[in-house]
């Protein structure tokens, strides 16, 4: 089959692969769409991955073929896969906490020198037309939801997992610091947890309109105020109780503290990999809570996908390009530069 291989920063090619073959409890599935992911782009950029794998992880797609041991699952069976592979002997997987997992998201276990048992993996395969995946993995996707649907449950599941962690309760008021893709559904599930009022900053003009179209009370471009918490409060009728900085950006870290009223919680959704410059005087005597929330746990899986089907999470507005797969790596380099877009989904099979 043909698939987008990633050899290094900046060098994806499409290319012959093997096709894959299930090993001893894992199916292979055939790829509906796949999302592009912040991540992905934060690993094509650099040089964590070494080379030779085929990326992909936000995919829905209907299983074709079965490994031994696999059981309640046929072939035509529409499924999703989550991406982490718990190792299932830290402490936190005895305690069922596997998003917490030590190997969880290595990009490739063997390669970091620690058993393959568990851990990887950004290189989930899901740009090829087939993936092979753990049949533990998988949950079903419902006929309500179609393939686009299927693909943003793993993006979906993030702002699921990180309203609940924040403590949010009915009645609050809540910020939103950028509106991509985990943005816009953090945005979504903070209105069906029963927020008060959401404002949103955002500079992007169409991702500034998703928001409103998706419920956002006020939008405003955060570099057209003088004042941002200010900004925040008067669209609020007050300081927000919680702010969630889906940003990912090293600045959005101190503005959400400077954004939340004295007391409040700010929850890190958004991921930079540069240092964050912090004023440390602030987060002290406003006593605010901090807490980061990454990935999601099978349970903020299966309500993403109850959300969608229920359509409390709305998944297609936010998809705003299609690309073949042979246009991979174009599309790729696209988004490395200033762009308009906010999900964009590989379609494998063209």
């Amino acid at each position: 089959m043909k698939a987008p291989v990633l050899h290094g920063r900046r060098n994806m090619t499409v290319e012959d692969v093997p096709d894959p073959a299930p090993g001893d409890q894992e199916v292979v599935v055939e790829v509906g769409f796949c999302g592009i992911c912040g991540s992905d782009l934060h690993l094509y950029d650099s040089e964590m991955a070494g080379g030779g794998i085929v990326m992909g992880h936000e995919f829905g797609g209907v299983i074709v073929e079965l490994g031994r041991g696999v059981t309640g699952w046929e072939p035509g069976d529409r499924v999703v896969g989550a991406p982490m592979k718990p190792c299932m002997n830290c402490p936190f997987c005895v305690r069922g906490e596997y998003d917490l997992c030590y190997q969880h998201y290595r990009l490739d276990a063997a390669r970091a020198g620690t058993p393959p048992a568990g851990g990887a993996s950004l290189g989930s395969g899901g740009y090829a037309p087939f993936a092979r995946i753990g049949a533990a993995r998988l949950m079903r996707v419902p006929d309500g939801l179609d393939e686009q649907q299927a693909a943003c449950v793993e993006p979906a599941a993030v702002g699921v997992h990180a309203v609940r962690l924040s403590g949010q309760q009915i009645g609050d008021r809540v910020a939103v610091l950028g509106a991509g893709p985990i943005g816009l559904f953090t945005l979504q599930c903070a209105i069906a947890a029963g927020a008060r009022r959401v404002a949103v900053a955002e500079p992007s003009q169409r991702r500034a309109e998703l928001a409103r179209a998706l419920g956002a009370d006020t939008v405003f471009h955060p570099r057209a105020v003088a004042d941002v918490p200010g900004a925040f409060a008067d669209a609020l009728g007050g300081p927000p109780d919680v702010v969630f900085d889906a940003a990912g950006v090293p600045a959005t870290l101190q503005q959400a503290v400077d954004v939340v009223r004295p007391g409040g919680r700010v929850m890190m959704v958004g991921v930079s990999f540069d240092a964050a410059p912090v004023r440390p005087s602030v987060w002290v005597t406003k006593r605010v809570t901090v807490r980061a929330a990454f990935a999601y746990s099978r349970a903020d899986y299966e309500t993403t996908i109850a959300m969608l089907e229920r359509g409390s999470l709305q998944s297609n507005p936010v998809v705003t390009s299609i690309v073949p797969g042979a246009e991979t790596p174009a599309a790729f380099e696209r988004l490395l530069s200033p762009n308009e877009e906010v999900k964009v989904l590989v379609d494998p099979r063209r």
